[in-house]
């Protein structure tokens, strides 16, 4: 049974605390992830990195590393660390196949777990969702460019469909994401230096 123990040194960070056989019950849907959002990967490759992800996870929570809090249930803890993981895996994984058809992963960090937080806030769905709804709306091509990243397109078959080199789909990418962040009130990190 996966439950949550509670930690007197950081008690609004209790531990989650699972079995292996609760773990290997993830074992389906880390499939069906993969299956959805790496298609590059044969089978037996599904089956590998799914075993690896389930691995990394089970060492996480057996060493204690696998903190939430008493407001999410830690099965739901479970499952989006779960995501992370296989999604990193799978990219490594994917990198070391030595294949024509391998795709890029999509552009930026964020997009290490696609499927939507269950532990998010309503209000938070909410705002997504107007966000998506602006993105979708948009006929300016950098919106346009962004939204196909949101949806997981690599940054090669975004450049193909709009005919345009790698160079212009990062800078599309980012002039969005800062038009969005002036938007939506949100600050962007900024790689400019303090003199």
């Amino acid at each position: 049974m996966i439950r949550y123990r509670h930690d007197p040194e950081r008690p609004n960070e209790p531990i989650v605390e699972a079995a292996p056989r609760d773990i290997d019950a993830y074992r389906g849907f880390a499939r069906s992830y993969l299956h959805a959002k790496w298609p590059v990967l044969g089978e037996a490759d599904v089956d590998e990195v799914t075993q690896d992800s389930l691995f990394v996870l089970w060492r996480m929570v057996n060493e204690g590393r696998v903190r939430g809090v008493y407001v999410d249930p830690p099965d739901v803890v479970i499952r989006s660390l779960l995501v992370t993981i296989a999604w990193r895996v799978a990219g490594n994984h994917a990198a070391g196949l030595r294949r024509k058809d391998a795709r890029h992963i999509p552009i930026g960090e964020e997009h290490g777990r696609d499927l939507p937080d269950l532990a998010a806030r309503p209000e938070d769905i909410a705002e997504a969702r107007r966000v998506l709804r602006h993105l979708a709306r948009s006929k300016a091509r950098p919106m346009r460019v962004l939204l196909l990243v949101v949806q997981g397109e690599s940054a090669e078959d975004i450049a193909a469909q709009f005919g345009i080199d790698l160079r212009t789909v990062y800078k599309a990418t980012a002039t969005a994401r800062r038009q969005l962040a002036a938007r939506y009130g949100r600050p962007r990190w900024s790689r400019k230096r303090k003199r």
